[in-house]
């Protein structure tokens, strides 16, 4: 699994707690990523014919893969009934930046999942909280993806 904290690469690591960008060295992870980058800013959202950015959430539960959501009522709602769970102990939805890039020499498509260093959006107050949770139930539609932000 690609993570940027300590607990995957060792204490000492590089990846563990500098701050700044930090690259997962190429792991691969369950969700697909190639790289899992953490810093201090995220990259602007763009698409082209070989380079899409979208700006959204990321959630890990328990130290599990991020998943990637393009808003943050889906996202907070998917790591609050995560964390539910007997096996969850941790969660954290933070913001994030998923881009895919074609290689023009493989024709493999490299995902990279940039997450913005600090600040979490997972501890929350109980009106905030019910409010995303709300707000989501209520973006519920027929379709499986992509679910639509509220307004």
């Amino acid at each position: 699994m690609c993570r940027v904290d300590g607990d995957q690469f060792g204490s000492n690591s590089q990846f563990g707690s500098n701050r700044g960008a930090h690259p997962s060295k190429g792991c691969k992870s369950n969700a697909d990523y190639d790289h899992i980058v953490e810093s201090d800013t995220l990259p602007r959202p763009r698409a082209g014919d070989s380079w899409t950015r979208e700006r959204g959430y990321a959630v890990e539960l328990s130290g599990d893969d991020w998943l990637f959501f393009a808003a943050l009522e889906p996202a907070y709602a998917y790591g609050r009934a995560g964390r539910m769970s007997a096996q969850a102990n941790s969660w954290s939805v933070r913001e994030a930046v998923f881009e895919v890039k074609l290689d023009p020499t493989t024709g493999h498509e490299e995902r990279t999942l940039h997450l913005l260093f600090g600040a979490d959006h997972a501890h929350r107050s109980k009106a905030s909280d019910r409010k995303l949770l709300s707000d989501f139930v209520a973006g519920v539609t027929g379709r499986v993806a992509p679910w639509p932000i509220s307004a």
